[in-house]
């Protein structure tokens, strides 16, 4: 990771850390003047990631870290959410070499949730756009990266666990690299806070 990319991403940081309580503050102002409320949640999660496509015959299923803020209104039954996410995948024993290839993406989403926040079992469906950036590196070899778009969508289930809400969620990513491919399934566990 470069000097640059390093503090892209504490900037980054430092204002979600900021914005996120304003945005919190905003929402109960408006609920307290009799504007539909709306609400933010944020969400950790960790899973499997399955490479597929062209890149699946080189890699690995790997490991899948997510974050994501929450944005909706008891009203509707759409919201956004925007997420940051790292794959992880090393190199199977086709390619002839060891290494690694690394995927970093934010994605903005649309979200569909079909009952009320209210239910105990909460389905949902969502897709959106993504930004990612693809990293390989070979060990004692050359390290490669590009930054793309992509399109993404998937669905998931939202439920209690005790007080705390959780979810488990299937997507499917598909970044569009200049030569090949690259696509992967993740599978998410997370809390919602």
């Amino acid at each position: 990771m470069t000097r640059t990319s390093m503090l892209r991403s504490a900037v980054s940081i430092a204002f979600a850390a900021v914005a996120m309580p304003a945005m919190a503050q905003r929402g109960a102002v408006s609920q307290a003047a009799g504007i539909v409320p709306t609400a933010y949640s944020f969400s950790a999660g960790a899973g499997l990631s399955n490479p597929t496509g062209d890149v699946g015959e080189s890699l690995n299923m790997g490991i899948t870290l997510q974050g994501s803020v929450n944005v909706r209104t008891a009203a509707l039954p759409f919201g956004l959410r925007f997420d940051g996410m790292y794959h992880r995948f090393g190199f199977n024993e086709d390619v002839g070499v060891k290494g690694n290839a690394n995927i970093l993406g934010g994605t903005a989403n649309a979200v569909f949730t079909m009952v009320p926040a209210s239910s105990p079992l909460r389905p949902y469906f969502m897709g959106g756009l993504g930004l990612y950036r693809a990293s390989y590196s070979v060990r004692g070899g050359d390290d490669d990266s590009e930054t793309r778009l992509g399109l993404q969508g998937g669905a998931g289930v939202d439920f209690g666990i005790g007080t705390r809400r959780a979810f488990v969620e299937a997507r499917y990513h598909n970044i569009l690299t200049s030569d090949e491919s690259t696509s992967m399934f993740p599978i998410v566990f997370g809390l919602r806070f």
